[in-house]
């Protein structure tokens, strides 16, 4: 099957010939044969308003408690979808199998053998834990996330042995560089399995991710290995390290860059990297990413100054979600996953069909103040009632970008994976000229890594300049390849300056552009654009004119720089059945009480959403930037306080244990440290049954803890519980 980047790198290459200064050529082939590669690499209220509570059954409510009403399993009947997953084993000449003590880790097993890894992953039964006890596979999770619509299946090869010492792979770097060479121990592992000719690669070949034939059909093979899970055996160093310490890997997900595997014809692009004791949850989470899955807490760890036991208060989602720390849930920590946020499975039911989430979508324009009542089944149960209710809010208005004045010349999205270049085009007569310069103001928020911004000029002759001004670098990975210009973050409006004098006694042409890659950033404002010669002005371009005469614009439109969003709540009921058993041991031993939980989703956080791309690409949780914003996060019912002996406040995932709305006093919690004697204790578990959106769900004594929501006059009741507590009814009404 013909490559889609295969056929843009021939193109591209042509259209970026030109000049740094004079004449140098350019090239951006090599950018997109290595688009996924060295990408870089992730490191895994207080008082409440005083108001009472009515709770009389509702009319309709249906439910009859002296006779309790069970959630059903709602069973799948159609087709199961299976995709395949590789798994490879590799350790180090001076850290090998085995090396590792039970000293070191809690998931401790005398021999970490192929038969192990493959009943973790792909195991209908389970497998068995450090003490014999069964314990979740991956496959089990999957599938029992899917309602029985979604399995994974594979094979586990090795162990292979590294060509260096753990040392080689997992030192630091420089620049903040976690893993000096962590992606050539993953060649290795994908090499050594290339000279292995016993093994059939077709079989992990049936899946067409990124659709680069265009056909639509993401059901077929494309010569791309689908899906790619190493482990090494050493212990991870987010649990310290190990014997190897700072030597060792950080678990993670990235991407090579569409590389060769040996000489098979197939190539690799996705691959997760894990440890010797890595578990069904860790494994999970980082497959999720396979499929679509953003993460869900604060992948930029953001401190807010207010804690030294907890520095960085976390993202509110916890574990509550697989995407989340739930990944970490279980007695030995990894073991147990909790289930995935509605958001997750939202996006599964969305992109891969079948039976992961059904349920009951709603408008804020058609509540009622006598409101409606609906019955949820637990989360983990998947019964015949709603496993969720969606409310979409009326869309949010947010200034992006802000022109100099009204109006500027915004870029229009960027969507999918190819390679989009969006231009303002104009000449400019510099004949009897001996100087000139470009200005304008700009604005932009975009990729570092793959977009660029740059003033190019093609001269007198035909040859093609790119030109440097007050704004140019050369950070982006862009530039490495098309020469300088800018991205990033402007954090508004910047006067941009570049000097014309080098092309005085020309006609020239002069593009503005905007390059990007698989991006779903906002992009670029441009405005008030002049260009000025001997006091003269030339050229003077505003959005704001009826008319630019002689503009040409590809890919801009005139804008106030305003965007709507989506933004709405997810409503689910979740219990300590299934899965979320996990729920009753997360951090410090703490049970998260069960209950009713409504979630706030705020694209506006979320770069995809004004991309519309296919994919969910990672979106800003970082709470301690933003407090009480982010793109996910639930909303508290009980913001009263959870504090340390010290007086500090713990974290967000210790906070939102008590997050669910229930008719049910929450379960009590006190932690003592063996090792410094602080305790951690949370003494208020009142329950609270009703959501009202103008309550105040901040949080301030740590705001990042807290959630931001729309007033709106929506309210949100548990009226009823079953008696086993896997159904609950509950009442949606708005008041004005």
């Amino acid at each position: 099957m013909k490559k889609k980047n295969v056929l843009l790198a021939a193109a591209i290459s042509l259209i970026c010939s030109g000049a740094y200064a004079s004449s140098t050529n350019v090239t951006i082939k090599p950018l997109l044969e290595n688009s996924g590669g060295k990408a870089e690499i992730e490191r895994n209220q207080i008082l409440k308003t005083k108001w009472h509570v009515a709770r009389g059954k509702a009319s309709g409510s249906g439910f009859d408690n002296s006779k309790p009403l069970k959630a059903t399993g709602r069973a799948w009947q159609g087709a199961v979808t299976t995709d395949r997953v590789l798994a490879i084993l590799i350790d180090f000449p001076d850290y090998p199998v085995n090396a590792v003590t039970s000293d070191l880790t809690r998931n401790y097993y005398s021999d970490y053998s192929v038969e192990h890894y493959r009943d973790m992953l792909f195991s209908s039964t389970g497998y068995a834990g450090p003490s014999g006890q069964n314990l979740i596979s991956m496959k089990q999770y999957y599938l029992d996330q899917s309602g029985g619509s979604y399995q994974v299946e594979g094979k586990v090869f090795g162990w292979y042995t590294a060509a260096n010492n753990a040392a080689y792979y997992g030192a630091p770097g420089q620049a903040g560089q976690v893993d000096i060479n962590a992606q050539a121990l993953v060649m290795e592992a994908i090499n050594h399995l290339a000279n292995d000719p016993s093994v059939d690669l077709s079989y992990f070949d049936q899946e067409d991710r990124y659709d680069y034939d265009g056909d639509g059909d993401l059901r077929e093979p494309d010569g791309i290995l689908d899906h790619v899970m190493i482990y090494h055996s050493s212990i991870d160093q987010a649990a310290g390290g190990g014997d190897l310490g700072e030597d060792a890997i950080w678990s993670h997900r990235s991407a090579v860059g569409f590389q060769p595997v040996g000489t098979t014809g197939y190539r690799v692009h996705d691959y997760t990297l894990q440890p010797v004791d890595g578990a069904a949850g860790v494994s999970a989470h980082e497959y999720g990413h396979d499929l679509g899955l953003p993460d869900e807490y604060d992948v930029n760890y953001t401190e807010d100054g207010l804690g030294e036991i907890e520095k960085a208060p976390g993202s509110l989602v916890g574990f509550w979600s697989v995407m989340s720390s739930g990944s970490y849930g279980g007695e030995i920590s990894g073991t147990a996953p909790t289930g995935m946020s509605p958001f997750a499975k939202q996006y599964l039911q969305s992109s891969m069909g079948g039976n992961w989430f059904v349920g009951t979508d709603l408008h804020e324009n058609e509540l009622t103040s006598t409101g409606s009542v609906y019955k949820l089944d637990a989360a983990s149960v998947r019964g015949n009632n709603n496993d969720y209710i969606r409310i979409d809010l009326n869309d949010k208005t947010v200034k992006e970008l802000l022109p100099s004045d009204n109006k500027g010349f915004i870029s229009s999205p960027v969507t999918g994976s190819d390679l989009a270049i969006k231009t303002l085009d104009f000449e400019v007569d510099l004949s009897a000229k001996s100087e000139a310069v470009l200005t304008f103001v700009t604005d932009y928020k975009t990729d570092k890594n793959n977009s660029l911004i740059q003033v190019r000029v093609t001269d007198g002759n035909g040859d093609l300049h790119v030109v440097n001004g007050n704004l140019t670098d050369m950070l982006s990975r862009f530039s490495q390849y098309i020469g300088p210009g800018f991205a990033g973050r402007s954090d508004g409006p910047r006067d941009a300056e570049f000097d014309l004098t080098y092309f005085a006694g020309q006609k020239i042409t002069v593009s503005l552009q905007y390059w990007a890659f698989n991006t779903g950033h906002i992009g670029v404002i441009f405005d008030d654009i002049k260009v000025m010669a001997e006091s003269e002005v030339l050229v003077d371009y505003d959005a704001d004119k009826a008319s630019n005469l002689g503009l040409a614009i590809n890919g801009f439109e005139a804008s106030t720089g305003e965007f709507d969003y989506p933004h709405y709540y997810l409503v689910e009921w979740r219990q300590h059945f299934g899965v979320d058993e996990a729920l009753k041991d997360t951090t410090r031993g703490a049970s998260y009480s069960p209950g009713m939980l409504v979630w706030y989703v705020d694209t506006s956080y979320r770069p995809v959403s004004r991309a519309g791309a296919s994919t969910v690409q990672q979106g800003d949780n970082h709470v301690a930037d933003h407090p009480g914003e982010g793109w996910l996060g639930l909303v508290d019912a009980d913001r009263n306080p959870i504090l340390y002996s010290t007086g500090e406040m713990a974290g967000s995932v210790m906070q939102i244990r008590d997050a669910a709305f229930s008719l049910d006093v929450q379960e009590p919690f006190d932690w003592k440290s063996i090792i410094s004697g602080v305790t951690l204790s949370d003494p208020f578990i009142n329950n609270n049954p009703r959501f009202i959106d103008w309550d105040d769900y901040s949080n301030y004594l740590r705001p990042a803890t807290g959630r931001n929501i729309p007033k709106k006059g929506i309210i949100i009741d548990v009226l009823e519980q079953s008696e086993d507590r896997s159904v609950a009814s509950i009442r949606i009404s708005k008041v004005w």
